[in-house]
């Protein structure tokens, strides 16, 4: 996760907070199964 937060920071800077938000975000998925697809609208929880 440390590498995602290095690559975010050389477009700008995150505080500490937005960096806690970025790194305690947990996605499970199914084998087979996609986070997003083309041309679908993403659904929220």
């Amino acid at each position: 996760m440390d590498k995602l937060i290095e690559y975010i920071l050389q477009f700008g800077n995150l505080n500490s907070q937005q960096i806690m938000l970025v790194t305690n975000k947990e996605v499970m998925l199914d084998r087979n199964s996609y986070f997003s697809e083309a041309g679908k609208i993403p659904m929220q929880d």
